[in-house]
């Protein structure tokens, strides 16, 4: 809206929103207050000087700028056609407010279920994907491991190289005392002849 003479003087008016059927019924309506920020005439005179060469250069201009939040409304059965916005001038007076440019921005939202769904399955995607990813990281850990980390690869080797003697060895050691232990069990047998010099 400029800030025209017209527009300081009006003050306050009406914004009425209604919402219209395929009949051409209105669904919803709401209306409410709206006026123009206050500026007196020195701040003016003053934002004017300041801003004299953008004015003329047409990068800015002597205008306000309105953000209404006009109806809030759950669709349901009859469904909406259009929307209808009418400026309605106060009491006792005619005039309306000059305006350069007018927009309706519409705000819509799933319903609950929807939203849920819809919800849901980015963050099924989420986790899916990281459980993807940790999986295949650990496959790939898993089998190039003695590329990756070639120390601990063979030193895991070496250790198990040792172990490998160690129990060949445990097992000889066994072999021997269980052998030395049979002998020591077996009787002794004295020859005939041994026994007959000794009688004789």
């Amino acid at each position: 809206m400029p800030e025209s003479e017209i527009n300081r003087r009006i003050g306050v008016f009406q914004l009425k929103v209604e919402l219209l059927s395929l009949k051409g019924e209105a669904i919803a309506r709401s209306s409410q207050p709206c006026m123009l920020r206050f500026r007196s005439k020195p701040i003016r005179l003053a934002r004017t000087f300041v801003m004299g060469v953008p004015l003329v250069a047409g990068i800015a201009n002597e205008a306000q700028t309105m953000r209404i939040d006009a109806l809030k409304h759950q669709e349901k059965w009859p469904r909406t056609k259009a929307v209808r916005a009418t400026l309605i001038p106060r009491a006792q007076t005619r005039t309306l407010p000059q305006l350069y440019e007018a927009e309706i921005f519409i705000n819509s939202k799933p319903p609950w279920i929807k939203r849920m769904a819809y919800n849901w399955k980015w963050t099924l995607c989420v986790w899916t994907s990281m459980y993807l990813y940790l999986a295949i990281l650990t496959a790939f850990l898993w089998c190039f491991r003695p590329v990756l980390f070639p120390y601990t690869a063979s030193r895991t080797i070496e250790e198990s190289e040792t172990s490998v003697i160690e129990v060949v060895e445990e097992k000889e050691e066994e072999v021997m005392d269980r052998r030395r232990r049979e002998r020591r069990n077996q009787p002794r047998r004295r020859s005939i002849a041994a026994t007959q010099k000794t009688y004789t």
